[in-house]
């Protein structure tokens, strides 16, 4: 990280500020996706705190402030923070679970592959990237840091969502999409150590991540209890998208199935 490439007057936008919910002794960690915000996964953290759990949604580094900021940091950053926001719950909850939307659901699983979750919801997990220049970006990185790309803004937007879409959304940033090559590897590679029970959404209009990688998921899992659930309506970010409440249904559902209701107590009171 080159500190003083980072502009001085840079802030986190509101959409991007992270969320805690608390709740019971049962937390649930949701991670958002690649140049995402918290804000993508707000109503589904607010429809699983409903059911009594603490959500965390983090704000992964470099995320929610500019693009001179995103170009700072790497794949490995953000795998630390997911890491780290893991730990923190699982040492103040009695049970962790952890659901992803598309990079974040990489993280997810790269965490079950190395810890113990309760369970995992995997949105659109980024497992394939239906993008045909994607793979190119391992040896592009070293000549190329950034391309532009065609970004309409959406006016319906509030300032701040449409500031941070036209900071992140209007170039491919190839060193970035290198780290993110880098982790979908890995956690592929890591599939058969991941034991906790798995639920995949996907969806068929997704255009970012095809429907494939529930076949991929299934031959690969370690999980004894894995399933999948096809959407026909919603694109890539389902958490918030015309379906989000059957996909809020679906993980509510799934974390109560896998999560037992238990008194808190906690585990740093004397």
């Amino acid at each position: 990280m080159k500190l003083f490439e980072i502009p001085e007057d840079t802030v986190i936008r509101p959409p991007a500020a992270p969320r805690f919910f608390p709740g019971d002794a049962r937390a649930v960690l949701l991670l958002h996706g690649y140049a995402g915000s918290a804000k993508a996964l707000e109503y589904l953290g607010e429809r699983i705190h409903e059911s009594g759990c603490t959500v965390s949604i983090p704000r992964l580094p470099g995320h929610g402030t500019n693009a001179a900021d995103f170009a700072q940091t790497s794949a490995e950053d953000w795998l630390r923070s997911a890491v780290d926001n893991y730990l923190e719950l699982n040492r103040t909850h009695q049970q962790v679970a952890i659901c992803g939307l598309s990079m974040g659901a990489v993280l997810a699983l790269l965490l079950a592959a190395r810890f113990r979750p309760a369970a995992i919801v995997a949105l659109a997990p980024a497992l394939v990237v239906q993008k045909r220049l994607f793979p190119m970006t391992r040896a592009a990185r070293f000549f190329v840091k950034r391309v532009s790309k065609p970004y309409t803004p959406n006016e319906d937007e509030d300032a701040d969502l449409q500031y941070l879409h036209e900071q992140y959304w209007s170039h491919h940033w190839i060193e970035q999409l290198a780290g993110l090559h880098r982790l979908i590897r890995l956690a592929r590679t890591s599939l058969g150590r991941v034991s906790a029970p798995t639920l995949t959404i996907l969806s068929e209009q997704d255009q970012t991540v095809p429907v494939t990688v529930a076949g991929l998921i299934e031959e690969g899992i370690g999980a004894p209890i894995n399933e999948y659930v096809l959407l026909s309506e919603s694109g890539h970010v389902l958490s918030n998208d015309v379906e989000r409440d059957r996909v809020a249904d679906l993980t509510v559902e799934w974390f109560n199935r896998h999560l037992t209701i238990i008194p808190y107590s906690d585990p740093l009171a004397d």
